[in-house]
């Protein structure tokens, strides 16, 4: 029998890679987020989630969900903590309910005192904005889970829209700002 994935975020650029490459090894793939073309769905309604999650069982469950928009993290802490905190809560308590694997993709953006050397995972973090603030709460969430695995990862790239950090960049370098 083939593992089924299930992977949330499913239309952002890891997530997207993940589901392309997941389909490509031949696992039983499923894709959720606002705007799949597979699963819609809004992942803060913890209710429809857990139905969802209940309906197609993945073996595991990986999450690159995320509010990225550092603006927006900092304007509407509570938006982002819906998404980049208390959805992961709700996915580990499903995953450690249903014993399956957990894998969290969190991020850089919080970083120990010290800058001279590289930080290792144990090292106090400080915190440089809110959505690094929302992204290290999930991540003691996803600890909550004994089959976890969190990811941390700073991910620059194209993606769909054209409002993103390396377009501005290649726009920049085009126009000789």
């Amino acid at each position: 029998m083939n593992k089924k994935i299930l992977i949330l975020g499913d239309t952002g650029m890891l997530g997207s890679k993940i589901l392309d490459q997941s389909k490509v090894l031949g696992f039983e793939t499923y894709g959720c987020s606002r705007h799949s073309d597979d699963i819609k769905l809004d992942l803060t309604n913890i209710t429809k989630t857990r139905r969802m999650l209940n309906r197609i069982k993945p073996d595991v469950l990986i999450n690159s969900a995320a509010e990225i928009n550092f603006n927006k993290c900092e304007k509407d802490i509570d938006h982002a903590l819906k998404i980049n905190s208390f959805l992961v809560k709700n996915l580990a308590k499903w995953s450690s309910e249903n014993r399956k694997k957990f894998i969290q993709v969190s991020t850089d953006q919080f970083f120990s005192k010290s800058k001279k050397k590289k930080n290792s995972e144990n090292e106090i973090v400080s915190f440089v904005n809110n959505y690094g603030v929302t992204k290290y709460i999930g991540e003691i969430f996803a600890k909550e889970t004994k089959n976890h695995l969190i990811l941390r990862t700073n991910i620059i790239g194209l993606k769909k829209e054209k409002d993103n950090f390396l377009s501005w960049v290649i726009n920049s370098i085009k126009k000789k700002r």
